[in-house]
């Protein structure tokens, strides 16, 4: 593994209902590979801001659910998950996975790379990318900072909603 030494992989949250032992087993599967020490699991549910923290220790955010998948949840993550908000909030570029929503909403624009999100040489064939491009890598954190800034935030996206109630519905 070209990889290991050079990369340390924070978990940020909790097991859902769905996926009690995950954990468990990660865990186990990171001990096997001799990549234990490199591996942070922090169970809790942690509040926002200890996660902000945390997201701003890091250099790239990943968000790698599966593309090909019959669970109606996880086929419309690109827009319903708040990780890669989160992680572009803070500066960080995106390993997100490799379909056309995702490449569209994170990759084409330039705030990150995909990668297969079920095949380890291809997230660490990325992850080298980053290791190997570092100003490269913040320039797309620093372009995703500023369009959460510009646009996908609450106050940018309510605010049609806002001025319509304000105003009275005609």
């Amino acid at each position: 593994m070209i990889l290991k030494g050079r990369v340390h992989l924070t978990v940020v949250g909790y097991e859902t209902v769905g996926h009690r032992g995950y954990a468990k087993l990660f865990r186990k599967k990171a001990q096997d590979l001799g990549v234990a020490a490199q591996l942070d699991w922090k169970e809790s549910a942690l509040a926002w801001r200890e996660m902000l923290v945390c997201i701003r220790q890091a250099d790239v955010g990943l968000s790698l659910v599966p593309v090909s998948t019959q669970d109606s949840n996880e086929k419309w993550m690109v827009g319903a998950s708040n990780k890669p908000f989160e992680y572009l909030a803070c500066g960080l570029a995106l390993l997100v996975p490799d379909s056309a929503e995702w490449r569209q909403a994170y990759v084409n624009p330039g705030y990150g790379r995909a990668c297969e999100a079920g095949d380890p040489r291809s997230i660490e064939k990325e992850l080298l990318w980053f290791l190997e491009h570092p100003a490269e890598m913040r320039a797309m954190g620093e372009r995703g900072r500023q369009r959460v800034l510009q646009e996908w935030n609450y106050e940018t996206q309510f605010a049609p909603v806002l001025s319509r109630m304000e105003g009275g519905v005609k």
